[in-house]
């Protein structure tokens, strides 16, 4: 093993650095000793049986992050699941010692159920399906989104789109915006503008992780055009990626928007885009020349009034919550119950000290931890009181979504 020689504590921190750092350039370097799936593999087994669920002080909630972080390879994908990944997740999942394991291992396999093999698998296991019906239903909301997410993506192609009704690809009505949570304000301002300019806009605004599937199947399907807003956080969302495909499997129009200076889509991502010219928004630009070429692309499609077909129902833009006030909603102006509620979704409203903090305070956290991360970390450990690395993840993970 290329990391035999070092101390175990010092192995899983290079292992569960490498899941997260590692790029489909460099991947590489893993697949020439795969011996890393074992050893992360074996490590989340000897955490899952000990009495406190850790391995030299790393929990299974971390160690299966590890392992979700490696999957995001799709040679990975398979490797992972013909090593035991599978029945291990699952039995992690059954075993139900906290939401965190839970979530991480329900993620994990919807990780791993884009890959065709690994589809198979999981549809073979009707104890696992059964499993993930279940858990459809858990209180713990993302907990469900994940399993409904695995559910979606081992249905074929037919029951994915059993509802479409022999319309042509430009079957009517909106333009749709596929973006991560990361890039939404940017998205917002463009949205009001296409609607300003005639078109029927679908952008979901309120919570991209809390929208069913059935609502993203049916954005796509009633849309002319569908603009995949890339970037590396795009490519690693499993709801972005589940959005990109079925769009493409609809033959959908798709309009790339860059959404990182200098980003290259690779991987699913940069097999669906091709060779397509992109709308620039990644700031390289000014952002009301971008917006000309995009109007430019975009031409009649999606506009009222335009060549696509009639809309059923209403005209109407279609978005969880009114554009203006989620505009007006930003994490600036979060109240107090709002950072609860936030706090209580990512499982860490037990923390008092996080408690009084500001939707201000929370924002310049996050500008803090890309600007001065040395103190940023220092900051959340010595004065909020986050001594655990998992409770660490969850926050900052959660910092970088806001």
């Amino acid at each position: 093993m290329f990391i035999e020689l070092l101390f175990s504590d010092i192995k899983l921190l290079v292992l569960l650095t490498l899941a997260n750092i590692i790029n489909e350039e460099e991947n590489h370097l893993l697949l020439a000793d795969d011996s890393i799936f074992d050893d992360i593999i074996q490590m989340i087994k000897w955490a899952n049986k000990s009495e406190g669920h850790r391995f030299d002080g790393f929990s299974v909630e971390e160690l299966v992050s590890g392992l979700k972080g490696l999957a995001r390879n799709d040679q990975n994908k398979n490797i992972l699941t013909k090593k035991g990944a599978l029945p291990l997740l699952k039995e992690i999942i059954t075993t139900k010692y906290n939401d965190g394991e839970v979530l991480q291992a329900t993620e994990a396999i919807r990780v791993l159920s884009f890959s065709k093999d690994n589809k198979n698998h999981i549809k073979k296991d009707e104890n696992l399906i059964q499993l993930l019906t279940d858990l459809t239903k858990n209180t713990v909301e993302n907990v469900a989104n994940a399993a409904s997410g695995i559910l979606w993506n081992i249905k074929d192609d037919k029951e994915k789109h059993e509802n479409v009704k022999n319309s042509p690809a430009k079957s009517t009505g909106h333009v749709m915006i596929s973006y991560q949570w990361a890039d939404q304000k940017k998205l917002i301002q463009i949205s009001q503008m296409l609607s300003e300019a005639g078109y029927l806009v679908w952008m979901d605004i309120k919570d991209m992780e809390g929208s069913t599937l059935q609502a993203m199947a049916d954005a796509v399907e009633k849309a002319c055009v569908v603009l995949v807003c890339m970037s590396e956080r795009y490519k690693e969302s499993s709801n972005c990626r589940t959005e990109a495909e079925y769009a493409f499997t609809l033959k959908k129009p798709i309009i790339p928007l860059m959404m990182q200076r200098g980003y290259k889509p690779n991987g699913w991502l940069g097999m669906i885009l091709g060779a397509k010219l992109f709308v620039d928004f990644s700031g390289k630009y000014s952002f009301d020349d971008s917006f000309k070429n995009l109007s430019r692309q975009l031409g009649r499609d999606g506009k009222i009034g335009g060549d696509a077909d009639e809309v059923d129902g209403p005209i109407a833009v279609i978005r969880s919550v009114p554009l203006q006030a989620a505009r007006g909603n930003g994490t600036n102006e979060w109240s107090t119950n709002d950072v609860s509620k936030w706090l209580k979704k990512i499982g860490l409203n037990s923390k008092e000290k996080l408690q009084s903090l500001t939707g201000e305070q929370l924002t310049f956290l996050k500008k803090l931890s890309n600007r001065a991360p040395e103190f940023y970390f220092s900051y959340v450990k010595t004065d909020l009181g986050l001594h655990r690395l998992d409770d660490l993840m969850k926050f900052t993970n959660a910092i970088d979504q806001i």
